[in-house]
């Protein structure tokens, strides 16, 4: 744990870091309750071979709250100060997840000479939000549920439930090491759609639009595993994200078919991915 701010953040690190590579640094998308869960197929196949840092951002896993806004801006700082406390140095390969995106690329684009490269695991382009006019605005009773103890409740009535909503689109955890996968259904009842998450919902256009702004650095490769499913939108969802990874000279597009969670269904294809970035390295 490291407080760079006003909350402690949990920087979870395995694995030897070797003399000149940088560190993988996996960042979750949006209301993942516990990171740390979540990645277990990527950092435990790569543990043996390289140096891997799990961020929890306040709001999830064994992180504490915060009172800071959840703009990617705020939350970039975050991780740069957490990093740096933690005694991890770059430069990094960043592989983020989902809205998790926005995060790699604001990282990338604020501090080029940090990272080594970014991997997007499913990551939604900007416009994909921005010109979602609904996407953001979904209303919810589960921070309020958690909150009075209602969620708890039901934690203890029907464990299996909560259990079902948070592993039903993960493979049902098969990946996951069983003695980690109750660590989860705990950090569900204590964060599932909490404040800070909501807060991130919330923002979510003006987040897309800042990372829009900023663009992606030429300089940094940027490599897209697009895994959303083939639906009307998908053309034009294709479109968006070759769009975001031209920006990068040494971009890349790998089209593959697999759920949101696709490290949960197909890990080893995403973690040879990931060792291509280390041997790619100049």
């Amino acid at each position: 744990m490291v407080k760079p701010f006003d909350s402690n953040i949990h920087v979870f690190s395995v694995g030897e870091k070797k003399e000149h590579e940088p560190t993988l640094v996996l960042i979750s998308g949006l209301g993942t309750p516990s990171p740390v869960v979540d990645f277990n197929p990527i950092w435990s196949r790569l543990e043996k071979n390289h140096n891997v840092v799990v961020l929890e951002r306040p709001g999830y896993g064994w992180s504490e709250s915060t009172k800071r806004e959840r703009t990617t801006a705020n939350i970039v700082e975050e991780d740069r100060a957490a990093l740096s406390m933690a005694g991890i140095k770059p430069p990094y390969i960043l592989a983020a997840h989902s809205m998790g995106g926005y995060e790699a690329n604001l990282y990338a684009s604020t501090y080029p000479e940090e990272v080594a490269s970014v991997v997007l695991l499913d990551s939604y382009a900007p416009d994909f939000a921005l010109q979602s006019p609904h996407h953001g605005h979904r209303p919810s009773l589960m921070p309020l549920a958690r909150t009075i103890g209602a969620l708890r409740l039901i934690g203890t009535v029907a464990p299996d439930y909560i259990k079902d909503q948070s592993t039903s689109f993960r493979n049902h955890f098969a990946m996951v090491d069983p003695a980690l996968r109750d660590i989860d259904s705990v950090h569900v009842l204590h964060h599932y759609l909490d404040t800070m998450i909501a807060n991130e919902n919330q923002l979510m256009f003006q987040n897309a639009q800042s990372v829009k702004d900023a663009g992606f650095p030429a300089s940094v490769p940027l490599v897209s595993i697009f895994a959303l499913p083939k639906s009307e939108t998908y053309e034009a969802d294709l479109k968006r994200q070759q769009a975001w990874v031209a920006q990068s000279n040494k971009g890349e597009l790998i089209p593959f078919e697999s759920e949101h969670y696709l490290y949960h269904y197909y890990p080893d294809e995403v973690c040879a991915i990931l060792e291509k970035q280390f041997e790619n390295l100049p």
